[in-house]
């Protein structure tokens, strides 16, 4: 800092005349609010050189940040890009597999309809092939039994007849 321009003897003769201080005593109090005030004191050019030095410390603060934050955004864009890479890769692997998986269930599930299939197939044939058998055994039945009822009837009517014979006979 430099100093401030500080009127001793003026300050030493005001003491002497307005405050009754002997000559030694103005001029020791003088000399010391002299040291006192130019220790302390900034001038308008210390404190614009100060503006200056902190100026120019936040400029060259703001280029190192400016920097430092390009730094560390190209930084995270790489690594977002890379992250992005990979799972783009996994979600491909999942996505194989999961295709993959699908046919396996597609295939198995056709092998199992298939069969399912055949097994009706044949169910049906045996069914068919059992109903035809009871029907015929039905129809053979029936048959038995109007042979039977017509040949009764037959005997019965030609008992009755020759019933008839005999009581119109005398």
């Amino acid at each position: 800092m430099s100093a401030v321009a500080f009127d001793t003897l003026k300050l030493a003769r005001t003491l002497r005349d307005k405050a009754k201080l002997s000559p030694e005593q103005a001029e020791g109090f003088a000399e010391a609010i002299s040291d006192a005030v130019q220790a302390d004191l900034a001038t308008k050019a210390d404190l614009k050189a100060t503006e200056v030095a902190l100026r120019a410390d936040m400029k060259a603060s703001e280029t190192h940040l400016g920097s430092e934050i390009a730094r560390v955004e190209s930084e995270l864009r790489a690594e977002i890009k890379g992250v992005e890479t990979r799972l783009r890769a996994e979600m491909e692997g999942i996505e194989n597999e999961l295709r993959t998986e699908i046919k396996g269930v597609e295939t198995t599930l056709r092998a199992e309809i298939k069969s399912v299939a055949n097994d009706l197939k044949a169910t049906e044939a045996s069914l068919k092939a059992e109903i035809k058998a009871q029907v015929a055994e039905g129809k053979s039945d029936v048959i038995k039994w109007v042979v039977g009822a017509v040949g009764c009837q037959t005997v019965v009517i030609l008992g009755a007849i020759v019933a008839l014979a005999r009581l119109l006979k005398p």
